[in-house]
């Protein structure tokens, strides 16, 4: 099974993201607030998905995306407004 990354600015959004998914019988690898914390946990994995907001502290989705490696997929939660 492909290892999660929940990503989101506020660790209160990505606790519950995290929840939701462990609930549903998915394994949460990592809970993060910064594109560089998922950086960090992307390069110790060898595969996964990355499910993350648009927006955090250090970078926007897009500069993640450019910078997962090539083995992670991503997942982007965000409302319609914002896409």
């Amino acid at each position: 099974m492909a290892s999660l990354i929940v990503v989101f600015p506020k660790i209160e959004d990505a606790k519950n993201i995290r929840n939701l998914l462990v609930r549903s019988g998915y394994s949460v690898a990592a809970v993060c607030t910064s594109g560089a914390q998922a950086l960090n946990y992307a390069d110790s994995l060898n595969y996964g998905i990355v499910v993350c907001g648009y927006k955090f502290a250090d970078m926007m989705y897009s500069e993640l995306h450019e910078c997962l490696p090539p083995n992670f997929e991503m997942l982007l939660v965000a409302s319609q407004h914002v896409l």
